[in-house]
């Protein structure tokens, strides 16, 4: 194909968002085609007659849609370079739910009424859709791709003019403009003859080469390509190379003697996990039960172990936590989401209601959780599951019910072998349907883990932007932020994947004092909270093998002993009290 004589500049980004006003700075700065009021809203900046198209180095064409269709716009216009605006996501989704009015509704949003509330919900979806389609172009395009926040215009105009070879000279505010209006639909005849238009038009048509690309314009749906891997554990081995095995001394199972045998994983992933549990039972290393549990373990992902705990050291934890809360030495802190944002604070009694509330590494400031967490049956199969003795490197406690979207541990929580690491779950009253119990997918743990944009399998900590928006909006509505929440990229994977693979999801209605191990693959959340009133006191801890150092811990030497057979870290509190 012959090189354009000009530079093609896409401007895309949700309704609402800026992209008519970036497109008409731009066209304000250059000898530029773009979109203008008129008979011809799209690529026509002619001055004299309806349709002028002058000699240009620059076409400008918006339209929000092009996200969707990237990859024929650039094989029909190869000088193409796509700007993508964005807003702030609360002032975009007010934006598209009432976008003639003149001032927008209170920002008390859960007290108004269910209709305006569901005209912000398709507003929140529409505006995420976009946002999201728009941000893959960043990996698609490389070099050719520009990301500009609306709010943020005035510091980006060197960035602007870097990226488009265009001074901006002219920089008019937004307030003065008479802003264009319109979409592909309601082009003329006139210019859908031109030869441009058709090259456009074109390129909107799914090419032999690409079978799969669609294009509707009025489709606001997010697509997400997601392929469907099959249940089957992770690769272990090179192939041909058969792991080498040493014994673990205290319980006779056979662990490998590198890491790299088992790709820093748990040994109940490795094809030949059955065939360890079957010595280590005619060896007498290992009860008929434990056998049957690890064998459940290594094809549910989880065990269950009840009445784990007896009901004093279950009262006694209780009365510790209810301590650690107050805070009296300072030492305790807890994680909580206010409105949009997550608060890391020393903890505080009246903070334990709070949304998604945890109080955080309790086990190193009480006696009575570091030995529920190492008591003799817990202990038991950590050691059998990691073959090392037990690390337990962070713990959360719990008042009620989390509501946590679905998720694997692996993409939060980091230790330098990924995967080898497991948590218990240990409940410290009984737990009745609709208090946001646990909730799992039996067998995930096999799915091979997800890769994010970042090319790891740890996920940002940061909240995306659509999750501080739903947060924000819906802090005091759990109904509508648990409606939402799913809509996430990474737990609307989650949630695909364990489809694709016929999984179905369990929920967990413990006793007093029961205990549930899983994998760190495993994916698991909180339940819808049916009865904002009710509780859901539970613990959580983290443990990987002793050998192991979770980032935080800088040096080794941060891992202590305790009088119960296993060793803790803490990342809040360092010191065990």
């Amino acid at each position: 194909m012959t090189a354009d004589p000009c530079k093609f500049i896409w401007i895309v980004g949700s309704p609402r968002s800026g992209t008519t006003f970036l497109t008409r700075l731009i066209g304000d700065n250059c000898d530029l085609t773009y979109d203008e009021p008129g008979d011809i809203p799209h690529l026509q900046r002619g001055k004299v007659g309806k349709w002028h198209f002058p000699p240009a180095k620059t076409i400008c064409f918006k339209w929000c849609e092009n996200y969707r269709v990237a990859d024929p716009i650039v094989r029909k216009f190869p000088n193409s370079y796509f700007i993508h605006i964005t807003r702030e996501p609360q002032n975009n989704v007010y934006s598209i739910a009432f976008p003639k009015e003149s001032a927008f509704p209170p920002r008390q949003f859960p007290e108004l009424g269910d209709a305006i509330e569901e005209r912000m919900i398709r507003a929140i979806r529409m505006w995420f859709g976009y946002d999201q389609g728009c941000r893959q172009l960043r990996k698609q395009l490389g070099s050719r791709y520009l990301e500009v926040p609306y709010e943020q215009l005035p510091d980006y105009y060197g960035a602007i003019e870097t990226f488009t070879g265009i001074k901006l000279t002219k920089r008019p505010e937004f307030s003065n403009q008479n802003l264009p209006q319109g979409a592909l639909e309601e082009l003329t005849p006139y210019w859908q003859k031109t030869p441009f238009a058709k090259r456009y038009a074109d390129s909107l048509v799914p090419s032999e080469s690409d079978p799969e690309t669609s294009v509707t314009a009025n489709d606001n749906t997010e697509k997400m390509a997601i392929s469907a891997p099959t249940l089957a554990p992770p690769p272990m081995t090179t192939p041909g190379e058969k792991p080498s095995f040493e014994p673990f001394a205290g319980n006779g199972l056979r662990s490998p003697t590198t890491t790299t045998a088992l790709n820093s994983a748990l040994w109940t992933d490795h094809p030949d996990a059955k065939a360890m549990i079957k010595h280590g039972l005619e060896a007498g290393s290992i009860s008929w039960d434990e056998a049957e549990n690890l064998r459940f373990f290594c094809d549910q992902g989880y065990l269950v172990i009840p009445d784990a705990l007896p009901d004093d050291l279950t009262e006694s934890i209780l009365n510790e936590i209810l301590t650690a809360w107050s805070n009296p030495t300072g030492e305790t802190y807890a994680s909580f989401w206010e409105g949009s944002q997550k608060r890391h604070l020393p903890s505080q009694s009246d903070y334990a209601t709070r949304h998604e509330a945890k109080l955080l590494d309790i086990h190193m400031v009480s006696e009575s959780v570091r030995a529920a967490i190492f008591h003799e049956q817990i202990r038991r199969y950590l050691t059998l599951i990691l073959q090392d003795e037990p690390l337990a490197f962070q713990s959360l406690s719990f008042e009620k019910g989390s509501e946590q979207g679905m998720h694997s541990d692996i993409a939060f929580v980091k230790v330098d072998e990924p995967r080898n690491f497991v948590a218990s779950w240990i409940a410290l009253e009984d737990v009745h349907p609709g208090t946001g119990e646990l909730e799992y997918y039996p067998g995930s743990h096999k799915i091979p883990d997800h890769v994010f944009d970042n090319g790891s399998v740890w996920q940002d900590a940061k909240p995306t932007g659509y999750e501080r928006l739903v947060r924000s909006l819906f802090a005091k509505r759990s109904d509508r932020y648990q409606r939402l929440l799913p809509k996430t990229h990474y737990t609307r994977i989650v949630h695909k994947l364990a489809k694709e693979n016929g999984l179905l999801s369990q929920r967990f209605l413990p006793r007093k004092g029961d205990a549930l191990i899983w994998s760190s693959g495993l994916y698991h959340g909180g339940s819808k909270i049916e009865n904002p009133q009710s509780t859901r006191r539970s613990l959580v801890t983290h443990y990987c093998p002793q050998r192991c150092t979770p980032p935080y811990l800088k040096e080794k030497a941060g891992k202590q002993s305790t009088n119960h057979g296993g060793h803790v870290c803490g990342q809040y509190t360092k010191t065990i009290l």
